[in-house]
């Protein structure tokens, strides 16, 4: 397995994975606007970046990686925004793989924090997300359109 910084050309690919992410934790999929963001991201490095886990040469998956700021988690921090890995190969150890490229990649920026988001009924990531150091901090992640 490999991961490698997505590009341009792939965003169909990107795409028709991220389709698949939505329906799985039953969200609503805005496809316009997840094209248009993700090529966004994928012109903006400072902000963070889009990465296709590969096997073999197949896109197996994909992880989003923004870059935030909190005087709380000690000023700039990671976010794993979306993490995906394709039905016949979870189980493999991608999604673990996958989240030490993260913080791999957040620590040889000097960040000294990675979050990221779960869907309560996803028992299976959060058993991994636990399994590998994550913690619940006891709030919610809320937001609201603007």
């Amino acid at each position: 397995m490999t991961f490698r910084e997505a590009r341009d050309s792939e965003i169909d690919v990107l795409v028709a994975m991220m389709r698949d992410l939505y329906r799985h934790d039953g969200v609503p999929f805005d496809e316009a606007n997840a094209r248009q963001v993700s090529l966004e991201l994928l012109g903006s490095p400072d902000q963070g970046s889009i990465w296709v886990i590969e096997s073999e040469g197949d896109a197996a998956g994909y992880m989003i990686l923004t870059f935030g700021f909190s005087i709380e988690y000690g000023g700039r921090h990671g976010f794993i925004d979306e993490l995906f890995v394709r039905r016949e190969f979870r189980g493999s150890g991608f999604g673990t793989l996958a989240i030490e490229h993260a913080t791999s990649v957040c620590r040889s920026l000097g960040m000294k924090t990675i979050l990221l988001e779960v869907a309560f009924e996803n028992a299976r990531a959060h058993e991994l997300y636990y399994r590998i150091g994550f913690r619940e901090h006891g709030r919610r992640l809320m937001s609201r359109a603007i």
